[in-house]
């Protein structure tokens, strides 16, 4: 349950009032190509992919 409640204060933080305190590893975050910066869309799906847990 705490998770939901973490999830539900970090989308109200991106999208409704960014004065609700929240836990940025539940906030969206934008994902794009961004070569000069050397982002890549793959790289953040494998990043994430490495610290998932299975449940």
């Amino acid at each position: 349950m705490e998770h939901i409640h973490e999830l539900r204060n970090g989308l109200e933080t991106a999208f409704i009032n960014q004065s609700v305190n929240s836990n940025l590893a539940f906030r969206p975050q934008f994902v794009s190509n961004d070569y000069r910066q050397g982002k890549r869309v793959i790289s953040s799906i494998e990043q994430e992919l490495q610290n998932c847990d299975i449940a």
